[in-house]
């Protein structure tokens, strides 16, 4: 039979585990928040990924969706599947409290981030807009593995701006030629 000594051994060693496993979980959560990947993935998310489905299949709009992407589905729930440099991601955003008190708008939603069918990311964002263009400010890290996830969607980000930047010197260079014949100064 197991004495009182052998159970507050066994309790004092889960005792210790439990305690050196949540600083493990919080040394993650720490790390995943100075990588910025919560900022990074919900600007993604918000500002483009969310839209791919639509643009991807509009000509007129093909041009907006980033070339290392190259299929874009919404799936149900919320969720939208994308194929990244050839490896599918799955995103979910799922709204999870909605609330209007004494005229203010308050909304809590998480997002998670699967690469091959394996929960990578999971945060908490929310907004106090409640416009099509709100910013989503994202909050606490509630799961997050490192893999090479992390290397596409920064690479994802990175093209963007670049073509971002690129365009917005074309469309400077056009309207300084259009300024230029105007005016006569060519």
């Amino acid at each position: 039979p197991k004495t009182k000594k052998h159970k507050k051994v066994v309790y004092s060693n889960i005792e210790e585990e439990e305690v050196a496993l949540f600083k493990q979980v919080e040394l993650k959560k720490q790390k995943a928040q100075e990588m910025k990947l919560p900022e990074l993935l919900s600007a993604l998310y918000h500002n483009q990924i969310k839209h791919y489905p639509n643009w991807i299949n509009d000509e007129s709009a093909r041009d907006k969706v980033c070339p290392l992407v190259t299929e874009a589905v919404s799936l149900d729930s919320g969720k939208i599947k994308i194929s990244l440099k050839g490896k599918e991601y799955v995103l979910l955003f799922k709204k999870n409290k909605t609330f209007a008190s004494h005229g203010k708008f308050h909304c809590e939603a998480t997002m998670q981030l699967f690469a091959r069918d394996k929960k990578v990311l999971t945060f908490n964002v929310a907004t106090s807009d409640q416009h099509l263009l709100a910013q989503w400010t994202p909050s606490d890290v509630e799961s997050f593995i490192e893999g090479e996830w992390i290397d596409d969607f920064k690479q994802l980000q990175e093209h963007i701006e670049s073509d971002e930047r690129t365009k917005d010197i074309i469309y400077k260079r056009k309207k300084l030629e259009e300024l230029k014949s105007d005016f006569g100064l060519s």
